[in-house]
């Protein structure tokens, strides 16, 4: 008995030493060119331009800014600030024989920018003219046209520490009492009449100075309906039914159209409301091929721009030498733009959080930038500052496999990328905890954000793009890989502020919201290592794969 045991074990033994794996069969099952082999190549990007972003979108529904600096290293940078001032309801009665008695403004703050933090309380002087006609451009770039006779009563003096309000003129109010019916059953017709005010700060004499933002949205109180800040009232009395009665008229910051001003505080989400102010930027700074650094502005300022001319010579050159360039997939693509530590580690604060790849689209009366990435993906990376590292690495994978299938007579210039300063902003909304947001007409508003913004272009196709999708990312069809698409940052942007607001809406009365935006507001000043520099190099690494021979 035992010795029959042992066989069985001896044979059981035997039979287990016998196993093999082989991770080769049924390969001959698989069609030769389906097998592929995975590569990774890093070259360097040796045509970096800087390039002022024109076309930039002024308009924010978040932000007023103005103001102006120059930095220890005397660069000028300057904002200023347009609102269009609208009264709450389409018919106003003014009674008989109307009188001014004050017509002032409250602008609550956000916060202010600089680059010297020693600054941040200074006084400055708060200049205050009548635009000279109803905002016409949407570059970031181009000042609205405006007066040079002050309509606030004195010089406002802000120490960037608080709100600020102040009265305008006798004048100015006089002509806002002038408003007539007519004027308010069209809000082009009005704003052609009644344009706003243009809000600015002098340039500094010498170092020094401060941008301030403020906030643009009608604060609110949700369980009184008063209204708390970033308003306008203009105070008169007039004689109603034969007796002269003290009363007034509030104005809010830049809705696109007349609401009904009840539904939209009870429906709406406050936070959230279609307003806007436009915001254009000034500096100094002029571009030019990079060299040992690249150097980035704030605002409209110069942006590095990635040559696709240059990638795609390398990138087709590399997968040639194991394949049809055509046949590859691009599993991964990453940007990598280093940068050296500032030996003031507080410097870092002026670096961008994100350095977001885009790409100009320019057709004739049209410009806008689409993103790359999606910044909501946690696979992806939308160009966030790696402080460990030092260096920023977006990813760009789509883009390049697009880049890599454009034809001979492709214009590989329109496929060059443009980094965009983006940022993490947290906006509080509140809303009636008795209603819900779904009874608002947020299409509409969407809608409206989305062309203010510059997005929402159906086309281009005729660049190569095709119907690629990207997540529900862009501009509605760029030409061809069917599944995913570049739709513009904004659109994007905007699916998941509705998203979010919908779901914010049905529990609480006040919720907030992170949002990744634009960032033109903020003084920014940072320094990317260039194509020339002695220590690392701005680079693209590239994980292909191609068909195995």
């Amino acid at each position: 008995m035992k010795s029959r045991f042992l066989i069985v074990l001896a044979a059981a033994l035997c039979c287990c030493s016998c196993i093999e794996s082989s991770f080769g069969i049924g390969e001959n099952l698989v069609p030769g060119n389906s097998i592929y082999e995975l590569k990774t190549v890093e070259f360097p990007l040796e045509d970096v331009q800087l390039k002022i972003a024109d076309s930039l979108s002024g308009y924010s529904t978040a932000k007023v800014t103005f103001g102006s600096l120059i930095d220890a290293e005397g660069h000028l940078t300057a904002r200023t600030s347009a609102i269009p001032l609208v009264p709450f309801y389409d018919t106003l009665d003014f009674g008989k024989n109307p009188t001014l008695r004050r017509f002032y403004i409250s602008l609550v703050r956000d916060t202010v920018s600089v680059a010297d933090k020693g600054q941040e309380r200074i006084l400055q002087n708060v200049n205050v003219y009548e635009l000279s006609e109803r905002i016409a451009s949407n570059d970031v770039n181009t000042e609205p046209k405006h007066g040079t006779k002050r309509i606030s009563r004195g010089v406002p003096v802000y120490n960037g520490g608080d709100s600020l309000s102040f009265e305008f003129t006798r004048e100015f109010g006089e002509k806002y009492l002038g408003i007539t019916q007519s004027d308010l059953s069209d809000m082009t017709k009005y704003l052609e009449r009644f344009p706003g005010i243009f809000l600015s700060t002098e340039d500094p004499v010498g170092r020094g100075g401060r941008l301030n933002l403020f906030q643009v949205q009608l604060d609110v109180d949700t369980d009184t309906y008063a209204v708390q800040g970033n308003f306008a009232e203009l105070q008169f009395s007039a004689e109603y039914d034969g007796a002269r009665k003290d009363t007034s008229f509030l104005f809010y910051f830049g809705p696109d159209k007349f609401y009904k001003i009840d539904s939209l505080l009870t429906k709406g989400t406050v936070g959230n409301l279609p307003q806007y102010a436009f915001n254009a930027t000034r500096q100094q700074t002029t571009g030019g091929k990079a060299g040992d650094y690249i150097f980035i502005d704030g605002g409209g300022g110069q942006k590095p721009v990635v040559s696709a001319k240059e990638i795609k010579e390398k990138l087709w050159n590399e997968i040639a030498k194991y394949g049809d360039p055509a046949q590859a997939v691009i599993n991964k693509a990453t940007l990598i733009f280093p940068f050296e530590f500032p030996e003031d580690y507080e410097l870092l604060d002026q670096y961008p959080a994100y350095l977001n790849p885009t790409i100009r689209v320019s057709v004739p009366g049209f410009v806008s930038y689409a993103g790359l990435t999606d910044t909501s993906s946690s696979t992806e990376n939308g160009g966030t500052i790696n402080r460990s590292l030092g260096a920023y690495m977006p990813d760009i994978s789509y883009h390049i496999q697009s880049l890599l299938r454009t034809g001979e007579n492709a214009k590989l210039s329109n496929y060059d990328i443009w980094l965009l300063i983006l940022r993490d902003e947290i906006r509080v909304l509140k809303q009636a905890a008795t209603t819900s947001a779904s009874d608002i007409d947020y299409l509409n508003y969407m809608m409206y954000y989305n062309n203010i913004y510059g997005g929402g272009y159906g086309g281009y196709g005729g660049y190569g793009y095709g119907g690629y999708g990207y997540g529900g990312y862009g501009y509605g069809g760029y030409g061809g890989y069917g599944g995913y698409g570049y739709n513009s940052y904004y659109n994007n942007y905007m699916s998941y502020a509705l998203a979010s607001a919908y779901a914010s809406s049905s529990t609480s009365n006040s919720s907030k919201q992170k949002e990744t935006v634009l960032d033109t507001h903020r003084y920014y000043n940072a320094y990317l290592n260039g194509p020339t520099n002695a220590g690392a190099r701005p680079t693209i690494r590239i994980v292909y794969s191609v068909p195995k021979n």
